[in-house]
């Protein structure tokens, strides 16, 4: 049956023009703002501007025209450009991701923007249409549609007894608006907000004057110069205060209206991933495409006793770190429920391996570095910089809890690393995703026969990578037989 080939969405040329003009505006402006300065004629100014306005309109809407898009049961054939014609053929057996985002101008227009992505395909999404919701769902129905039994059972990780478990898009979690809030406040966003602290003490202690901080110095001296640097101080601590209350405010509002009623679904051997308030995101993952399972416990979630749930899958990802999260927010004692409800494939019982207690010293040494060598740096710069050795115990610390983390778990279909950067990871890798894995020694860890294993899954461009370090070498051999059963 031969292809049929359509046209996007009028709002395709609508937003084109919009977006072409933009370009040119404030080129426009200069150049008119020019011509009245030097009193000059403005008439042909404007002609010349309203026909390149024109010749902008009449190209964007022949390359509306020209850009057309096909499919059926094998595939997507997207035909675009004016000039230099490209013609691009995607089989439906390479299509990873189909991703529909909806932004807000988009939903009063009732048009939706469909992005196609393969695996190997760059951080770029491949294919962009902006199409009627309709559409969009029609496309990924018949291309994300199951129609070879071969390959189907082969990639397919469902059984039929866990299929019988889920009934169609019954199964979900949905992150409440305090999860947003306890996502938002311990999210990396704080960072940036101490980030910006520390750049506004740093503006604000290059603009107090010389004399000033010589008052501070003599401080108790005159009773006077006292009570002023004193409310000088307690000035400087509620500008630092009024910042981070700033930064937890914005931290708050940006998260809450991106992750705006995260819904999942798990609809067969995918998972539906909705959400969004203004730019409304809707997302399959075919359960086969997930390379890794990430259960993450960050140093600000810990008090909440909470952990996120990130994955790694070709094609998902490409749009900031969004992307990748699979859970937001979840309570340990809800690890389990989440996972025989979603991924009902995986069951999060681990019994580690951990790392020998002879790498100690060679996690202390590593976590040590930085402290160092900041202390070096701020005592260069500063009269009391050597204070910084303050943070050094805290590094130490951090480890020391690297080396008790560190550990992997063989189970019958998977392999599970634990490891702490600064928070604290349980990878969950399925056997047929391991794509290699490598043992490497420093001339340290030979003599006590220690290794660090490294384990390789598919990525987008490159492998993706997860190292835990410090095992007994016996450890390396185990995964490798079972690699090979």
């Amino acid at each position: 049956m031969k292809m049929k080939y359509k046209k996007q969405h009028p709002y395709f040329f609508i937003s084109k023009i919009i977006s072409n003009l933009k370009e040119y505006i404030i080129s426009f402006l200069i150049v008119i703002g020019a011509v009245i300065t030097k009193g000059k004629n403005t008439k042909i100014l404007f002609l010349i501007i309203a026909l390149v306005v024109l010749i902008i309109v009449v190209m964007t809407i022949v390359s509306w025209k020209k850009n057309v898009y096909g499919f059926d049961e094998t595939g997507m054939h997207v035909k675009e450009g004016l000039i230099n014609r490209k013609s691009r053929y995607i089989p439906k057996d390479k299509i990873h991701t189909m991703d529909i985002d909806s932004k807000f101008v988009q939903r009063l227009f009732g048009v939706v923007t469909l992005k196609i992505d393969t695996a190997g395909g760059g951080k770029q999404t491949e294919v962009n249409l902006i199409l009627s919701k309709e559409e969009s769902e029609n496309i990924r129905e018949v291309l994300l549609s199951s129609n070879n039994i071969e390959e189907n059972e082969e990639e397919k990780i469902i059984t039929i007894q866990q299929q019988e478990k889920i009934s169609h898009d019954d199964v979900k979690y949905k992150a409440s608006v305090m999860d947003l809030i306890i996502t938002a406040i311990t999210s990396k966003y704080i960072m940036g907000g101490l980030l910006f602290i520390f750049v506004l003490y740093d503006k604000i202690n290059n603009i107090i004057p010389k004399s000033f901080k010589n008052k501070l110095d003599s401080f108790g001296n005159k009773s006077a110069e006292s009570v002023m640097a004193y409310k000088s101080i307690q000035l400087i601590v509620v500008l630092v205060i009024i910042a981070l209350v700033i930064t937890f405010i914005i931290s708050i509002i940006t998260t809450v209206i991106t992750y705006y009623d995260f819904t999942i679904k798990r609809n067969g051997n995918k998972i539906n991933i909705t959400y969004g308030l203004f730019d409304k995101k809707s997302i399959i993952i075919p359960i086969y495409r997930i390379q890794s399972i990430s259960i993450v416990e960050g140093i600000l979630k810990k008090p909440f006793n909470a952990v996120s749930i990130n994955i790694e899958s070709v094609g998902y990802g490409k749009e900031k770190g969004e992307s990748t999260i699979l859970c937001p927010l979840l309570k340990k004692n809800q690890i389990d429920k989440f996972f025989k409800e979603v991924l009902t494939e995986i069951e999060p019982k681990f019994e580690f391996s951990y790392s020998s207690n002879k790498s100690i010293m060679g996690y202390l040494i590593r976590a040590s570095i930085l402290p160092l060598l900041i202390t070096f740096f701020i005592t260069y710069k500063f009269k009391y910089g050597f204070f910084s050795l303050l943070i050094l115990p805290f590094f130490l610390l951090l480890g020391y809890y690297r080396q008790k983390n560190a550990g992997i778990c063989i189970k019958e279909n998977e392999l599970i690393m634990q490891f702490r950067v600064l928070a604290k990871h349980i990878v969950i890798i399925q056997k047929k995703n391991v794509q290699s894995s490598i043992k490497s020694q420093n001339i340290f860890q030979r003599r006590s026969n220690l290794v660090n294993i490294k384990a390789a899954i598919q990525g987008e461009i490159v492998q993706k990578e997860y190292v835990v370090k410090g095992m007994n070498n016996n450890e390396f051999t185990k995964l490798q037989n079972w690699l090979l059963k």
